[in-house]
């Protein structure tokens, strides 16, 4: 009886995923790591659950929503409801942080609008 030994070798190749570049496992900032990532926050923001960012202050912090109609305004706590514009069929809005505008398109009138939170102009796009 011969006994036949066979050695192997086993290569195992594993890809890196880029977290980062994929939605939902950080807030705000993401820092791709070799074979993880790491979240942190902008300034102001406190990394809560080591992937979600808070404002540890609100108290000054509003919020913006379009409703068919119009635009309001109102605080983080639901109070300090605001008028910001009325309009024909607000909707898609969005937020410049660096310029201080908000942007929305109004679907009946076919524009798109801005408000700038500083001076509460409203002007109409081309």
């Amino acid at each position: 009886m011969r006994l036949i030994s066979f050695y192997f070798r086993v290569i195992i190749c594993i890809a890196d995923r880029d977290e980062c570049r994929e939605w939902g496992y950080c807030h705000q900032l993401c820092e791709n790591t070799d074979g993880s990532y790491h979240c942190s926050c902008m300034t102001g923001y406190t990394l809560v659950d080591r992937s979600r960012c808070i404002a540890p202050n609100n108290s000054s912090l509003l919020l913006f929503f379009a409703h068919d109609h119009s635009v309001w305004r109102m605080t983080a706590q639901g109070h300090d409801l605001e008028l910001v514009a009325n309009t024909t069929g607000a909707s898609g809005i969005d937020f410049h942080y660096s310029r201080n505008q908000l942007y929305w398109s109004d679907v009946k009138t076919r524009k798109v609008y801005m408000y700038k939170i500083i001076r509460f102009l409203i002007k109409s796009l081309l």
